[in-house]
């Protein structure tokens, strides 16, 4: 029987601090990856259904080459899945696959994500989903910050960012696209997580992941409690100076070093204004208290309603 431990994030819920602790520790993990799919961090996947996002991923990715039909790479990646998985010894490790792509390519795209279910189900006897959910106001602000210093290069101010209410309650909207992964793979197949340090053993975020996957070796464990945090952000005077240079057009290793210092970090503002975080609890509230009511019922520290 051969079973998968499906990640899929949300973005900026520390899933790049639990993917560089397996990648950082690959070899010592009681879990097999698929190559086919692009190794543990799966990449490939994101190829795997046609839709917009994904198709103008996969172009971006070939810009300096001739691009190949994308039907002819989907195909190719499910097909080298099947080879690869059926030939793989059943040692009675499971799989593991760990990428926040998920959210944004499938986002509430019901027929993507069921067609993913349908052509993991293939390969697997088991999914078990995993989902980490952020409080939106953090969600939010992170998103926005990430969308200025990263490839994106957003020009857009934060409170531009945050005007637009019916997109800012669907970028909120967590409760929502839930329901289609359960609707997929099943409810009781889904670990929905709220983050927060005290609903982690010992208040450990890569501890918490290894634990709901199943994989408590003494050992492991101890490296996840050493593993440190990945990212340290800028500050909100920062971004706005990033913003700044995007507008410019200067280049990002232009900005990350000069702007991104020590010296600039003393200046100005540090937090995000919080003139617009009660209007992000608002577009949240019903979604949250749903979810509240729900997978997250026994959790010590719920999402916000």
């Amino acid at each position: 029987m051969t079973r998968l431990y499906l990640h899929i994030g949300t973005p900026k819920s520390g899933s790049t601090t639990i993917q560089n602790f397996l990648l950082a520790n690959e070899a010592a993990l009681p879990f097999r990856s698929v190559k086919a799919f692009g190794g543990l961090t799966a990449t490939k996947l994101r190829y795997s259904i046609d839709n917009a996002r994904s198709r103008a991923s996969y172009a971006n990715s070939w810009r300096y080459a001739k691009l190949p039909q994308f039907k002819d790479i989907t195909k190719g990646i499910w097909e080298a899945a099947q080879s690869e998985v059926s030939a793989t010894p059943d040692d009675h490790r499971p799989f593991l696959i760990s990428g926040e792509q998920f959210y944004w390519f499938f986002d509430k795209d019901s027929d993507a994500i069921n067609g993913l279910h349908a052509s993991l189900a293939n390969l697997f006897d088991e999914i078990t989903v995993l989902l980490y959910l952020r409080p939106q106001v953090g969600f939010v602000k992170s998103l926005y910050s990430q969308q200025v210093k990263g490839q994106t290069r957003s020009t857009v101010s934060y409170k531009d960012f945050v005007s637009d209410r019916d997109g800012l309650a669907d970028l909120c909207d967590y409760s929502g696209r839930t329901d289609l992964w359960a609707e997929a793979f099943g409810d009781r197949n889904l670990r929905v997580i709220p983050v927060n340090p005290n609903n982690y053993p010992n208040g450990n975020l890569v501890v918490d992941f290894l634990t709901r996957v199943d994989a408590e070796d003494p050992g492991l464990l101890r490296l996840a409690q050493e593993h440190p945090r990945s990212n340290v952000s800028p500050t909100f005077f920062q971004l706005n100076l990033m913003r700044r240079g995007n507008q410019l057009g200067l280049g990002r290793k232009f900005l990350r070093r000069w702007l991104i210092s020590g010296l600039t970090r003393k200046l100005g503002a540090e937090k995000f204004p919080d003139t617009y975080d009660r209007l992000i609890r608002d577009v949240s509230r019903d979604g949250n208290r749903k979810l509240n009511a729900g997978y997250l019922r026994d959790f010590p520290v719920k999402l916000p309603e």
